[in-house]
């Protein structure tokens, strides 16, 4: 099992922040629901777009169910909405999986759920994308 600290994961959302694919698009948006709530990678697999309600001006709650445990709903703070409100600009409002695997960084699979596995996987990668920037010098001769 992988476990990831939550500047890494902030690490990871300021990452995909960087361009506007669907696929860093839709992956800011399971980074930061997972910062946001307490969300198991297999309960975000089951999304669907009823989970979420919009509460007013950008805005979100999102429901989910915790384990076997009754249902749980968060009010989602405010880079989740924004991260949120991205991928649904893209997703749209219609019926189905809330998150939609991708191929490649645009090719959205419309009606392909995002797995379980992929979430994990999604991750990983970013993860490794957040240490080259890490380990890359700001500048070769310091703040000018």
């Amino acid at each position: 099992t992988m476990v990831l600290v939550s500047h890494s994961m902030e690490d990871i959302l300021q990452v995909c922040s960087r361009d506007s694919t669907p696929k860093s698009q839709r992956d800011a948006a399971v980074v930061a629901l997972l910062l946001a709530t307490d969300i198991s990678y297999a309960s975000m697999s089951r999304l669907t777009i009823f989970n979420v309600r919009s509460n007013g001006s950008e805005g979100y709650t999102i429901s989910y169910q915790r384990k076997e445990k009754e249902e749980q709903t968060v009010d989602l703070p405010t880079t989740a909405c924004k991260s949120l409100s991205n991928w649904l600009g893209i997703r749209g409002q219609n019926l189905g999986p809330l998150f939609y695997e991708i191929k490649g960084t645009d090719r959205v699979l419309w009606g392909q759920t995002m797995t379980e596995s992929s979430v994990r996987t999604l991750l990983k990668g970013r993860l490794e994308e957040t240490k080259s920037i890490v380990t890359q010098p700001e500048s070769v001769n310091g703040p000018s």
